[in-house]
C-alpha cells in the first residue's frame, strides 16, 4: 500500500495499487506520516502517481498532515498529481493549504530518488 524512500531528512511516500484516497486507506497513511514527521523528517513528498480521486475525508486528513508538518517545520508537498486529481483538489483546496511541487521540481525529486543509493 505505502512505499517509502528516504535520504537524509527527505522522505518520499508513494502509494502502490491505490487509484483513490478514501477512508479505507488514508487512516493508515496518516498515522504513518504523522509518526515520520515527529521523527525529524524535514521534507515530506507524497507521490500521487496513479491516484485519480480523493474524497473529502481524505482531503481533511491531508490538511491535518500538512498542519502537523508545519508545526514541526517540515515541508509537505504533493507531486505527480494527475489532471483529474488536480481538478478535484482545485475545488477543495481554496485556501491553498496543500502545496504541490511544480513540474520541474517533480522531475528533480523523481530523478533524485530514482538514482540515489539509500542506506
Amino acid at each position: 500500500m505505502i512505499s517509502r524512500e528516504t535520504h537524509g531528512d527527505k522522505l518520499i511516500i508513494s502509494f502502490t495499487n491505490i487509484n483513490k484516497l478514501n477512508l479505507l486507506n488514508i487512516k493508515s497513511a496518516e498515522a504513518y506520516l504523522l509518526k515520520e514527521i515527529g521523527n525529524g523528517i524535514k521534507h515530506l513528498y507524497m507521490n500521487m502517481k496513479g491516484v485519480h480521486f480523493i474524497d473529502s475525508y481524505s482531503y481533511s486528513r491531508l490538511i491535518a498532515i500538512n498542519n502537523a508538518a508545519n508545526l514541526f517545520g517540515t515541508e509537505f508537498r504533493l507531486f505527480n498529481v494527475s489532471d483529474e486529481l488536480r481538478e478535484i483538489l482545485g475545488l477543495l483546496n481554496k485556501n491553498n493549504q496543500i502545496k504541490f511541487l511544480n513540474p520541474k521540481e517533480s522531475r528533480v525529486v523523481n530523478a533524485y530518488f530514482m538514482y540515489s543509493t539509500f542506506p
